[in-house]
């Protein structure tokens, strides 16, 4: 599998990470992380939804909305980061060898 091809500024900030050392503490936190931006981006576009256009009149909710997303950047450039790394073939064989589909949302597409 090729590796994750990004900008080489992108890439630069990505390598400067705090990331775990051991392969299979990465692939967890992948794992961890992965789930976390997963239901991050369920509550974003509930709350899009949700509201619509009528953002303009409150700003707290828009606000609130922009920080959601935020957070789901951050939290997917350390995915990024993690499959400097990591591959899915990786993933998921470790998933599967460790039942751990069991516990978490990972699906690979």
């Amino acid at each position: 599998m090729k590796p994750q091809e990004f900008s080489p500024e992108y890439e630069a900030r990505l390598r400067c990470l705090p990331l775990p050392e051991a392969q299979e503490d990465k692939i967890v936190y992948f794992l961890w992380l992965d789930d976390q931006v997963m239901e991050l981006w369920s509550e974003y576009l509930n709350m899009k939804c949700f509201f619509g256009d009528n953002l303009e009149t409150d700003k707290t909710i828009q606000e609130k909305i922009d920080k959601k997303l935020q957070l789901i950047n951050h939290f997917e450039m350390y995915l990024d980061a993690l499959r400097l790394h990591v591959t899915y073939n990786e993933i998921d064989k470790w998933t599967l060898d460790n039942n751990y589909w069991k516990r978490y949302i990972y699906n690979r597409f």
